[in-house]
């Protein structure tokens, strides 16, 4: 089974090397911010300090060891909990009050940087009305009208802290060396998105918000105004919206699959998956079953961070990927790499050299047929170009010389292996295969000689998009409006009319909808709704409140998996 990741970012933070994360209130982070996270996230220094819009204050008290409430004073003491939370009491120089929150974890390891969740608080809704005209002064951005008045509903969001322990300089924040903390918030409630640079020193009691970009003036503001001033506007549900319904998909019986520091999990086959624990300086990767989680085996102990799997079958043979970093701090995606080969899982680890670099991956069909070799490709800079193109090393599984394909300043991709044992040949396409500019050649390559020859009667599969699993129905995107599912064998259609709440969360680019089984479709908003095909109703599969952390879903749609702080944990999907 493929991990299918679905909702929240990718990792957790500490914040200020003392508690983690930063916290704010609203709504969910829209799917198009979290790419826009993803980058941003890796950057140890914010831009530049001087001619932003800025709005000061002042820590007055600090609060450790809390819960976020959902109602005045917005957190409550919860000594002893699990990823508890530190809130803060501030007030503008203008003597707004205020508050924010920020969830404690644990900063991973060798990372300055992660993410979190965030809440913003005022006392009531003048206060909230008073800090929107701040923010409007403050970032010269165009203060809304008030809109109906109706009980303020604070909520957590995404930020990602930047630096911890930063100095600040006339340009920027540089890492080490300070006191201060950089982050960046992704605040939004409704519709409304913005992100806005968040910046403090506990030790100083001192912070302010930072402009990202003069454009996001009027959107921020407007999220300010209308989350902390006017009141969300309430959740939809099937007494309000005649298109929700509520005997939809839900997840049950959560339970720990993993319990400690997770650097890697992904689901594997016969219901079960393999996780990286954390131990020490190394990780042990285990194989747990899904419906007994008491059911482990270890696959490898490894002496860093496991970053990839990649098995032939269940049972092996495997190649682990292991990030090596040289230091402390040093981002993951830049560690030197290690790939080790193991015959199966718990047995003795190989490693595997080659000429390629620490941004080679193993692509998606890697193995051979007869598992004798395996794949790892590569990026190797054009002859007098600024550009890259790729390469395919044939590592053998067994004694032997790895072999070389370079069609030297053309991509190569292996597209199918044929035969077995001295037959064994590898299908690779050269050049490029998309666009007016598309010029692919196939031919097939004899991974223990490096020969080539013409793949003679080589077709390559006809992408089909939008299609179910099981290839009975197939889904369209209509302008971001509309879900149509078209029944493959008599061409009748359906539709789903996307409503305009969930709208502003859908990319042009991308796709509006996934399958998950051959019944439902993930409508890919914040929330985790289905669609179900038959009925062509939606669904939420939690409460407004209740979403999971960084929530994953087998490509079965029979197990859940969410990321929290003490663990890894795993639900089994029920469908009504």
């Amino acid at each position: 089974m493929e991990r299918i990741v679905i909702a929240m970012p990718r990792a957790a933070v500490v914040l200020a090397m003392l508690i983690g994360g930063l916290l704010i209130a609203g709504c969910r982070k829209p799917h198009r911010a979290r790419s826009t996270a993803g980058g941003s996230a890796r950057a140890p220094a914010l831009a530049k300090v001087e001619r932003q819009g800025r709005l000061a204050f002042t820590i007055l008290a600090i609060h450790r060891n809390q819960i976020p409430l959902s109602a005045p004073p917005w957190h409550a003491d919860a000594s002893g909990t699990a990823g508890a939370w530190t809130f803060f009491d501030a007030r503008t120089r203008a003597g707004i009050a205020f508050g924010f929150g920020l969830r404690d974890v644990t900063l991973a390891r060798d990372e300055k940087s992660a993410f979190s969740k965030a809440m913003l608080t005022v006392p009531d809704a003048p206060s909230g009305a008073r800090l929107a005209e701040a923010f409007s002064k403050a970032f010269r951005g165009q203060l809304p009208e008030a809109g109906p008045a109706r009980p303020l509903r604070l909520r957590p969001f995404d930020a990602a802290v930047l630096a911890a322990g930063a100095k600040r300089t006339p340009s920027g924040f540089v890492s080490g060396g300070g006191t201060w903390t950089a982050t960046k918030l992704f605040v939004e409630c409704d519709e409304l998105f913005a992100e806005v640079f968040f910046n403090f020193d506990l030790s100083q009691k001192r912070g302010d918000f930072r402009e990202k970009e003069p454009r996001d003036a009027n959107n921020l503001v407007a999220v300010v105004a209308r989350a902390l001033r006017d009141g969300r506007r309430p959740a939809r549900t099937p007494a309000t919206d005649p298109q929700i319904v509520a005997n939809g998909p839900t997840v049950a019986s959560w339970q720990p699959l993993v319990l400690g520091a997770v650097d890697y999990h992904e689901f594997a086959g016969h219901d079960r998956c393999v996780v990286g624990v954390r131990e020490g300086e190394g990780s042990r990767l285990v194989s747990v079953s899904l419906d007994n989680p008491s059911d482990t085996r270890v696959v490898a102990e490894l002496d860093h961070v496991a970053t990839k799997l990649h098995c032939f079958r269940d049972e092996g043979p495997c190649v682990i990927d292991e990030a090596t970093p040289a230091k402390r701090g040093t981002r993951k995606d830049a560690e030197p790499r290690r790939r080790y080969l193991i015959d199966k899982p718990g047995g003795e680890k190989r490693p595997i050299d080659g000429a390629w670099s620490a941004s080679a991956y193993v692509p998606l069909l890697a193995w051979a047929p007869d598992a004798s070799y395996f794949v790892v490709a590569d990026w190797k800079p054009k002859p007098n170009e600024k550009a890259s193109y790729r390469v395919s090393y044939f590592v053998p599984r067994g004694a032997g010389e790895w072999t070389t394909f370079d069609a030297v300043g053309e991509d190569s991709d292996v597209m199918a292996w044929r035969g077995a044992g001295a037959a064994l040949r590898a299908v690779v396409r050269i050049g490029n295969p998309w666009g007016p500019a598309a010029n692919p050649r196939y031919v097939l390559l004899d991974p223990r000689t490096g020969l080539r020859s013409d793949a003679v009667g080589f077709s390559p599969p006809k992408q089909e998009y939008g299609l179910s699993p099981d290839r009975k129905h197939r889904v369209e995107c209509r302008d971001n409006e509309e879900v149509i599912v078209t029944e493959v064998a008599s061409h009748t259609s359906k539709s789903f009319r996307i409503h305009e709440d969930d709208r502003v969360f859908l990319d042009e680019e991308d796709d509006c909808a996934a399958w998950r089984g051959n019944r439902q479709l993930q409508l890919l908003v914040p929330r985790t709704a289905f669609i179900d095909i038959d009925t062509m109703k939606m669904s939420y599969a939690f409460g407004e409140d209740d979403e999971p952390q960084r929530l994953e879903l087998s490509d079965d749609f029979r197990w859940a998996l969410s990321t929290r702080d003490d663990g890894l944990y795993v639900g089994r999907i029920t469908q009504k």
